[in-house]
């Protein structure tokens, strides 16, 4: 069987489950209006047609429906008006190479120590250029450094270090302080060697890097490396790092894979027709005196490299990883999301006598496949305590086209998840979208979580050959309701109120974070082979009456103690928490806070911080605005 018939089965499979549902539904609609009308009927029939009583009838009150009614939240674009130049090289110069299509990520963080997030941008270059392409040996990041106050955007663009003189192609990073000296680093992940680039920033001024690549022991790879991330399985206070790859490619194995959308053109391919990876683990194994931390490949014996039992092949195709505990056992677990195979939950295993050691658990705790055992074109991926129950988790993960977004629910002390996209409101209506960067973030400050997705489809051409797909799409918003009575916890926020953020792109890589310090969150976007979009809420805290409180973790020279922890408030008899992880979405480093929003509250009642390692900390009645907590 072909790839494209396996999709189109595996589309039919969506379309016939909905289609049951339909009818269902619609059964259940006639039901209803039967059992409605002969109420109606018995209740406007003359009393001398009613045996049994002569008093007069009066019909039931109806209950209170809650209010669902999605807050006015828009956004503006501010890239070009606020310095940001970048555009996008997404290499394509139409031999329609896989990696092409997937690109475009971003790093959004305070690199210079003036608590105002700093940007990243990843820079593709042509795959087989040749020295007539002036886009040739182009590749790498570009820096931006902020500069902007309450409600007023302003971006300086910094000297990008230099990679050689070949370029990278660059998709995203990892970010993380590896050597302990309290500023946060970069892994560039890219197509062939990824790179380390060490934060020598001057403290409130130029952003600087050093390539630590070759001191630190991360030469020698030659993949295509996608999401990354610094996390501490060991709990030895250190970052490790953990790298993830597509699939097996090169220019000639690509070319070698005849995918076609319309039987003659060449176009972009799923990933059944390339050879799986694996992920790397590389252990931390401590900082020198001249300030270079040292990595060690330990992937075989840590257990990440996951074959097939029967076959002994690689079997990750990676895109999307974010870090939580998702077996309450209080050490910090990775999620995997793989396109087109089942995804990964490694539960961490780690002892101090054994190493650092994970094992998979994603077919048992339902998280592997979707609702109907298939695996999905999943891509983006975040988790949190978005749910009415401050202790459940939630992951959202962003699937291909004609897949609805995935929504795993993970109730307090259970092992299991299930997948409720349909019934919490996100299923049928990201159905058919695209769906990359996905991020969960409290745009409204009411102290839930909403959630946010960029689509944008592969194929140029696509409009062509599917109707109903367009190459650019609109983000979405999907605003949560607090799952009051039987309402959907989340309710999508139509394209026309959210401004920006509903104008069509090739969507890739969502960040949020409050840009201008002005206590909202704003959103980075980027678009494949385009302008990032940088975008600022309309409407600011002060002027709706609200607040907010981000939660700024310092472990000093134990960074490993922030990277996972889970930060908790109390706020209005109401418990928020969230998970400190700087990697989430699609090719993003995320700016490592706990941001929570206060609603109309001035304060909180007590801050607890669960540091990676286990330990705890207490902060008493604190005000809003920033805080940082640190180990007691």
């Amino acid at each position: 069987m072909s790839a494209q018939s396996h999709r189109e089965e595996e589309r039919e499979g969506v379309d016939s489950d909905i289609g049951v549902g339909f009818r269902k539904s619609l059964a259940a609609i006639v039901i209803i209006a039967v059992v409605a009308f002969g109420v109606w009927f018995a209740l406007s029939t003359p009393d001398r047609l009613l045996s049994g009583s002569s008093d007069a009838v009066t019909p039931p009150t109806p209950p209170a429906a809650p209010a669902i009614a999605p807050p006015a939240i828009a956004f503006a674009d501010r890239a070009l008006e606020s310095g940001i130049d970048f555009v996008h090289e997404s290499g394509a110069r139409g031999e329609k190479l896989l990696p092409e299509c997937l690109s475009g990520g971003v790093a959004v963080a305070d690199l210079n120590g003036d608590a105002l997030p700093d940007l990243v941008f990843a820079q593709g270059q042509p795959l087989r250029g040749d020295a007539t392409d002036p886009a040739s040996g182009s590749g790498g990041i570009a820096v931006y450094r902020n500069t902007s106050t309450p409600g007023h955007f302003g971006f300086v663009r910094e000297a990008a270090p230099s990679f050689s003189p070949g370029g990278i192609y660059a998709n995203g990073f990892a970010l993380g302080d590896v050597n302990g000296d309290s500023k946060p680093d970069l892994y560039v992940t890219a197509v062939g060697q990824s790179h380390l680039l060490v934060n020598a920033s001057d403290p409130n001024g130029a952003i600087r890097f050093t390539n630590q690549t070759a001191e630190s022991g991360l030469l020698g790879q030659d993949a295509w490396s996608t999401a990354a991330g610094f996390f501490d399985p060991d709990e030895d206070g250190d970052l490790d790092l953990l790298e993830l790859h597509y699939v097996d490619w090169s220019p000639s194995i690509d070319l070698a894979v005849a995918f076609t959308l319309d039987g003659t053109h060449r176009a972009y391919g799923p990933p059944t027709g390339f050879r799986g990876t694996h992920a790397r683990f590389l252990l931390n194994t401590g900082t020198d005196e001249q300030g270079v931390a040292h990595f060690v490949d330990q992937s075989d014996a840590s257990g990440v490299a996951i074959t097939n039992p029967s076959t002994g092949v690689p079997v990750a195709k990676s895109l999307g990883l974010i870090f939580a505990d998702v077996n309450h056992d209080g050490k910090t677990d990775a999620l995997i999301a793989n396109d087109r195979v089942r995804k990964f939950a490694l539960l961490n295993q780690s002892r101090a006598a054994s190493g650092v050691r994970f094992r998979d658990g994603a077919t048992e705790s339902g998280f592997a496949f979707d609702r109907d055992g298939n695996a999905t074109g999943a891509m983006g991926i975040d988790a949190a305590f978005a749910m009415a129950d401050a202790a459940t988790l939630a992951i959202a993960i962003g699937n291909f086209a004609q897949e609805p977004s995935a929504l795993y629910v993970q109730p307090r002390a259970s092992d299991s998840m299930t997948d409720a996209s349909l019934t919490e409101g996100i299923g049928a209506a990201s159905r058919p979208f695209l769906t990359f960067g996905t991020v969960f973030a409290d745009l409204d400050l009411d102290g839930r979580l909403d959630l946010v997705q960029a689509n944008g489809h592969l194929e140029p051409d696509i409009a062509k050959v599917q109707a109903g797909q367009t190459y650019e799409q609109r983000a979405q918003f999907f605003w949560n309701t607090g799952g009051v009575g039987t309402a959907p916890q989340f309710v999508e926020v139509s394209s026309a109120q959210v401004g920006a953020l509903g104008q069509p792109a090739v969507g890739r890589a969502l960040a949020s974070a409050d840009l201008d310090g002005d206590g909202d969150l704003d959103l980075v976007l980027t678009s494949l082979g385009g302008a990032p979009r940088i975008l600022e809420q309309i409407s600011s805290p002060d002027s709706r009456g609200q607040a907010s409180l981000v939660v700024q973790l310092d472990s000093g020279a134990r960074p490993g103690l922030s990277a996972g922890a889970t930060v908790e408030i109390d706020v209005d008899g109401r418990t928020q928490r969230r998970i400190v992880s700087a990697t989430r979405s699609y090719l993003t480093a995320q700016e490592p806070v706990a941001f929570f929003g206060l609603g109309h509250a001035t304060a909180v009642d007590a801050i607890r911080v669960r540091w990676s390692d286990g330990s705890t900390t207490s902060v008493g009645k604190t005000a809003k605005g920033r805080v940082v907590v640190r180990p007691n």
